[in-house]
């Protein structure tokens, strides 16, 4: 008989995919008014400010820069928009996780644990933790923690394509050989708080959206907005 999720568990991972929709929501409305506000706006003052400049100014006396800025203007307002798009993916990702993600780690490690204890040693090269079992499967063996949701299978999905089992296993050979460790047993606990150390590093990481882009592409944008109306001087 299969097992029941309570009830009170469906509750609360609706209302935490609910909460990740808005924030995604959230991000695709901040691109679409960064992309008006700061785009779409400084291109148009741009082309009124090179329209008026090219009417005093001797012709061919500002060259092709302007244009150059003026096409480098309108780029920021599709950058604007998937920028603000993907900070909203990153937030909603960052609230899945924080959700599921202190119940993830341990079972987790104990499953990559035995399959990799499962195989010989000279079949252990991976490259990601889904070399070695597939979300559906990791999903199954923690279903009775988690239930099996849309939610749960997205984070679960992404872990196990982020998570680097070829580092990790090299890692842990390092580990083992600089304490005189031979090959790891059956049922290793150092190994398995070796691998939830290291699922719950790289969960965090998921559960961290990084606004690096959007600071890049601001300070890109005042770059070159500065630089044509430096331009346009003459």
């Amino acid at each position: 008989m299969a097992e029941q999720v309570p009830k009170g568990a469906v509750g609360s991972a609706l209302r935490t995919g609910a909460s990740a929709g808005m924030s995604m929501v959230g991000g695709i409305a901040l691109g679409v008014a960064l992309a008006f506000a700061l785009g779409l706006l400084s291109t148009i003052y741009y082309l009124v400010l090179w329209s008026s400049a090219k009417a005093t100014l001797p012709a061919d006396a500002l060259g092709a820069g302007p244009v150059v800025v003026l096409v480098l203007l309108a780029l920021t307002i599709p950058a604007y928009f998937f920028t603000g798009m993907n900070l909203g993916r990153g937030m909603a990702l960052a609230k899945l996780v924080r959700r599921y993600g202190p119940k993830l780690a341990q079972p987790l490690a104990d499953q990559l644990a035995t399959r990799i204890e499962a195989l010989p040693a000279a079949h252990r090269t991976f490259h990601r933790g889904a070399d070695v079992f597939s979300a559906e499967a990791a999903v199954e063996k923690i279903k009775p923690l988690v239930g099996d949701g849309a939610v749960v299978r997205k984070v679960v999905g992404m872990l196990m394509d982020r998570l680097p089992l070829s580092e990790l296993m090299q890692e842990w050979g390092e580990t083992r050989a600089a304490h005189g460790g031979g090959e790891a047993l059956p049922g290793d606990p150092a190994l398995r708080s070796f691998l939830a150390t290291r699922i719950q590093q790289t969960l965090d990481g998921m559960a961290s959206p990084a606004l690096t882009w959007l600071g890049v592409l601001l300070a890109l944008h005042a770059v070159v907005f500065g630089a044509g109306l430096w331009l346009l001087r003459g």
